[in-house]
């Protein structure tokens, strides 16, 4: 069983299904009126879904690529694809995880890394372990982070990007250095005292002039603080047990940390990190 401890006001919720797979779209408050929208030809269920910024819904299939939908030109709404198949702009179908960066669509991949969608031209770009510092090609999770509260006039290029992956966690950021300038990838692994390479997903945490980032492993939880790591079991609290792995971590509204885990009990709290056990 996997459950979120918590979650706020629901705006969709993907059910991950096997075919014929669906959508449930609802109110973003409660109570709300609910529909469900089929999606055809699914394969493997459902990876993620993602809104675009003029409302198209775009959903990402663990072995079929994506399904978008969007208003047509007649007004109506419908479905359309966008695959691997026969030459299409996708590097593989095996979406795992969706994202919006700084305008552009970011699809995460089981085996070809990220492919990138740019919000104004419409055109295609890969990031991959052969092209980038990218650690693996396998993606677990994207996490946008927005940039530091602390900074008065912030800037697109204090905007970040975390690509959780089987080989560690890559930080995509802007460097200003001398004559350095662009987006590069910086690996946190096991070389720098992560305790598992395999990360399934990344948060940041501001607070108290700090910029925390935990890390999703098997079996705890990571806080680093730019310096030091600190492990936490994920069943906190001494009485519950059966917790196994974070596989999504959260930061909400109040800069609270929560965690969505495997085989969770009743009882397990967020943490406020930044200090003490979450």
């Amino acid at each position: 069983m996997k459950a979120l401890i918590p979650f706020p006001a629901v705006l969709a919720v993907a059910a991950l299904l096997t075919p014929p797979a669906c959508l449930f779209a609802g109110a973003d408050s409660c109570p709300g009126l609910w529909r469900s929208l089929q999606i055809s030809t699914v394969a493997g269920g459902i990876a993620d879904i993602v809104s675009l910024p003029d409302g198209t819904l775009v959903v990402g299939l663990k072995a079929g690529g994506l399904r978008l939908y969007g208003r047509t030109a007649g007004g109506t709404y419908s479905w359309r694809s966008i695959t691997a198949d026969r030459g299409g702009p996708l590097a593989s179908n095996k979406v795992t995880c969706l994202a919006l960066f700084l305008g552009d669509l970011w699809v995460g991949t089981q085996d070809a890394g990220i492919r990138i969608l740019d919000g104004v031209t419409g055109s295609w770009s890969d990031i991959n372990t052969a092209n980038s510092a990218l650690p693996s090609n396998s993606i677990n999770h994207l996490t946008p982070v927005k940039a530091d509260p602390s900074i008065a006039k912030p800037q697109t290029t204090d905007e970040t990007l975390w690509a959780s992956t089987t080989a560690g966690a890559a930080f995509y950021h802007y460097v200003s250095v001398g004559v350095l300038r662009g987006w590069t990838w910086t690996v946190t692994d096991s070389s720098d005292g992560l305790p598992d390479n395999h990360v399934y997903d990344t948060a940041v945490q501001f607070r108290s002039g700090e910029r925390y980032t935990w890390f999703g492993l098997s079996q705890q939880l990571v806080r680093w603080d730019g310096r030091t790591f600190v492990s936490y079991a994920p069943n906190v609290g001494g009485a519950n047990s059966g917790v196994d792995t974070a596989e999504r971590i959260m930061v909400d509204a109040s800069n609270r940390v929560w965690f969505a885990a495997v085989d969770i009990v009743a009882g397990v709290r967020p943490g406020r990190g930044g200090g003490g056990a979450p």
